[in-house]
């Protein structure tokens, strides 16, 4: 795909051909890939911190249990 061949071009990713069946390519992280990774995970987490600061762990489980009810009626549209 267009998005990995952009990946691999920058140096994020490589593939690599599965030994056991030749269809198959397998997508791993190259180390700057890995620590670009790393500085997105800190970002999201900063921001996940910030948006739930003052929600009770009550309030973040009723949360958590609408998104899944919505994603749930989403997928059987």
């Amino acid at each position: 795909s267009a998005i990995l061949l952009g990946l691999e071009k920058a140096e994020m990713i490589f593939r690599l051909n599965d030994s056991a069946d030749r269809r198959i390519q397998r997508v791993f992280l190259t180390d700057k890939g890995v620590q670009i990774q790393q500085k997105i995970d800190k970002v999201f987490n900063a921001l996940e911190k910030d948006c739930f600061e003052d929600f009770t762990e009550q309030e973040m489980e009723f949360f958590q249990t609408m998104l899944e009810r919505l994603y749930f009626n989403l997928k059987h549209i």
